[in-house]
């Protein structure tokens, strides 16, 4: 039975999550993270707990209060430049203040030249802005270890309280374990390792427990002092191990090793890809075509449309870059201008920028520009974490006046911290090494296994350097390294299968962390084969761009062809292969990205409507077309245009004709070959059949469209192309169904030969969508 009086507190979401999900149709327990349990188990009286922004506000005027931090220490008494580097600060304090430690405890060394005097600065600081929290009668982490209260009333719910720990606590935690145990039961589960030593000998100091065997499972009743071993600890040593040269390497062998796991048969929930750096995410998402990964830590916001065109917006007006938007210039647009246009920025909302970048500006203009932004996109999630931060801004424009350019560079570096949620993702686990504490895994693999990763080398701080650490008692740095190999070596100990890959070159040398394993070298397969698991096609290809030849064994019927795929690769034998073959996906050209979604919309409105009405009615299609994403000025074109279009759906009303199906998929064999499309719209009268494929730009009459669609459908019928963009006319195709015929069994000719993809040089290249990795317009 669920003994519902009883608390369990973990290091994290991620292990509370595994916790839980080990109570089917049971009663959970009480679980939460220790940050939260923290926060519940103090509180201070009479204070109130400061927001981050005014937290800013006071160290910066605690900062300017002190003469000699601006004169000796180079704080900036300016809030802009405060703001931008405040930071060492912060943590220089709050270590100090949870280790319980004070200034005074680190004066007694020549770290350097006038480090004392540089430290009683940082004292009157210190003090100064304990005086404003107190004045103001807030509180923040820097004092709350000084004046807090243990909440008894909330530590009494429970008869037990057990925590694991997978890390070191800091000095004011283990003092609050330590009152705590005084009110309840308080177990505290932890296990050995030589790389724990500085959290084991900090557990024998509180417990007064010496000799705990390495390598073995404890529960310590903190109330009582006693101690149970409730395990050993598995030692696994053999691992597989792969070197290689570049990172997208990498990132073939954790698909290769994920894929071989599954078929060992563990489950793609229990692996895990380990990243020691998380950037690595972002060169492993863009080789993710199935999405067969789940990215712990999200997606960098920074990569997001709203964050870029913020960012060009920005940087152009700083680097005097020549910015006119009108579509007249379009071809003759410089990166800048090119990639605002492709992101629906006009010079309307680009002058706005650029004519206020220097000015005072109030927060509610600031607002009206980001909204504006906003509109050009359509991610909720991005919308919601901007509210969040222009609630910071809001905050921060309250008691500051900043220009505009310092209100946009805030508001980046705000949004360059954030990540967005990996939605959709697939079964497979990829997490930083902190966010596996504790975790356990059937499957682990660990990328870039690098000297300079495993451990993570800490940065030597401002203050607080290794010296000073070690003479103070405070964390040192091999403390700190020494606890992240005890993660990593816990996550292999507890897993079946390990992979780990590492790169070599003359930077980069395996971590000699490796040493304390049996690595066993992994050669099933060479470079190129892993190279091949990156292209998607059994073939091997790569990217290849400029002047190098494209010759490759290539099925055009493996899969049912489309006429996408084929007019593809008559168009362009080159374009095909980076689009059907790389699977590169393309970018919109600004030029046409307006007209796409455009034509879009209508085409989904015609279909919307006549899936509702047998006749049409402009009123009625008029009220479906308004809910579409259309400008009001290309509203009202399109409705003068559609009387016309009105006029000729009822005459051929008239005539017998009825719209019998929209988007329809058909798939049929012909010519030995399966052909597979979709057809805008069919209309049937008596036992004849029209075909229509809506067209609202310019378009091929000599295209082998309307044939392809003919030997889809493979009984007598007549195809038309619907000009929605002038006359609302039905216009016949200039080729034939025996065009088609020929252009097929050219195509079964060269199949599965050795095939050049050459580029077809020529006009369209200039609107071509892959031109900047093609130098037929590079």
């Amino acid at each position: 039975m669920i003994d519902l009086n009883r608390l369990f507190v973990f290091t994290n979401s991620r292990k509370i999550r595994d916790f839980n999900s080990k109570f089917e149709e049971q009663l959970i327990p009480k679980a939460i993270t220790i940050a939260e349990f923290e926060k519940k188990a103090v509180l201070v009286k009479d204070r109130f707990e400061a927001d981050s922004v005014y937290l800013l506000v006071l160290m910066q005027r605690a900062s300017a209060s002190v003469k000699e931090a601006r004169e000796q220490l180079k704080i900036p008494d300016e809030f802009f430049a405060f703001l931008k580097n405040n930071d060492y600060l912060f943590s220089f304090f709050k270590e100090l203040a949870i280790q319980k430690k004070s200034i005074e405890d680190i004066k007694f060394s020549d770290i350097y030249a006038n480090f004392e005097e540089h430290l009683t600065i940082l004292e009157a600081v210190l003090n100064r802005y304990k005086e404003l929290l107190q004045k103001e009668n807030l509180y923040d982490d820097i004092v709350l270890p000084e004046i807090y209260n243990l909440n008894e009333d909330y530590i009494s719910e429970f008869d037990e309280i057990i925590i694991e720990i997978d890390g070191f606590l800091s000095e004011f935690e283990w003092e609050i374990l330590n009152k705590v145990s005084s009110l309840t039961t308080l177990k505290i589960i932890f296990q050995t390792s030589k790389f724990n030593k500085k959290l084991v000998d900090k557990i024998s100091q509180v417990s007064g427990i010496n000799n705990f065997a390495e390598y073995s499972k404890f529960e310590l009743n903190l109330s009582d002092k006693t101690l149970k071993n409730i395990g050993t600890v598995n030692k696994k040593r053999e691992v597989q191990t792969r070197s290689f040269a570049t990172a997208s390497l990498e990132c073939a062998y954790v698909m290769a090793k994920a894929s071989e796991f599954i078929r060992d048969g563990i489950e793609p929930e229990k692996i895990a890809v380990i990243l020691p750096d998380e950037s690595f995410s972002e060169l492993l998402a863009m080789h993710d075509f199935n999405r067969i990964f789940n990215f712990a830590m999200g997606e960098s916001f920074k990569n997001t449309k709203f964050f870029q065109t913020i960012e060009y917006i920005v940087t152009a007006i700083n680097d005097k870059k020549r910015v006119n938007l009108d579509t007249q210039n379009r071809f003759e647009f410089n990166e800048f201008e090119f990639i605002l246009d492709s992101f629906g920025v006009k010079n309307e909302l680009f002058n706005k920028f650029k004519n206020h970048f220097e000015m005072s500006c109030k927060f509610n203009f600031f607002k009206e520009l980001i909204n504006e932004i906003l509109s050009l996109q359509d991610d909720k999630n991005v919308e919601d974490l901007v509210f969040e931060e222009l609630f910071y801004i809001e905050n921060l424009a309250r008691y500051f006046n900043f220009t505009l350019r310092q209100i946009c560079e805030i508001f980046l570096m705000k949004l360059n911290t954030l990540k967005l949620d990996d939605i959709g993702g697939g079964k497979i686990n990829v997490i930083g090494i902190l966010e596996s504490r504790g975790m356990k895994f059937d499957g682990v693999i660990i990328v870039d296994f690098n000297d300079d990763l495993i451990p993570k080398r800490s940065v030597n701080e401002m203050f607080l350097n290794s010296k000073v650490r070690e003479k103070a008692g405070l964390i040192s740095y091999i403390d700190r390294e020494n606890l992240q190999r005890f993660y990593y070596e816990n996550l292999i100990n507890e897993s079946k299968k390990t992979a780990i890959c590492y790169l070599v070159n003359e930077e980069k040398i395996p971590s000699r962390f490796l040493n304390e394993f049996i690595a066993i070298k992994d050669i099933n397969f060479r470079d190129d084969e892993y190279a091949k698991v990156l292209s998607r096609v059994q073939d091997g290809t790569r990217l290849r761009a400029f002047d190098d030849e494209v010759i490759l064994r290539h099925d055009f019927f493996a899969m049912p062809l489309s006429f996408s795929k084929l007019n593809t690769f008559l168009t362009c034998p080159r374009k095909y292969y980076y689009s059907k073959i790389l699977g590169i996906k393309p970018a919109l050209m600004p030029q046409d990205s307006q007209n796409t979604s455009l034509g879009n919309a209508v085409h989904t409105a015609l279909c919307e409507y006549y899936n509702k009405f047998e006749k049409f009615d402009l009123v009625e299609f008029e009220k479906i077309l308004s809910s579409k994403e259309v400008s009001p000025l290309d509203f009202e074109i399109l409705m003068i245009n559609f009387e016309k279009f009105a006029k000729k759906e009822q005459d051929r009303f008239v005539q017998g004709w009825r719209v019998k199906a929209c988007e329809k998929e058909l798939s049929r064999s012909f010519e030995g070959i399966m052909l597979t499309g979709f057809i805008d719209r069919i209309d049937k009268r008596d036992g004849d059949i029209n075909l229509i494929d809506y067209k609202s730009g310019s378009f091929d009459k000599k295209s082998l469209q309307l044939p392809f669609y003919e030997a889809l459908v493979g009984a007598k019928c007549e195809a038309f192309y619907y000009d929605l963009k002038s006359d609302m006319e039905l216009v016949k195709s200039a080729s034939s169904i025996e065009d088609l015929r020929i252009e097929l069994e050219n195509l079964k000719k060269i199949n599965k030969s050795e095939i050049n993809f050459s580029r077809n040089v020529g006009v369209a290249c200039r609107y071509c969508e892959y031109k900047i990795i093609c130098k037929g317009e590079l």
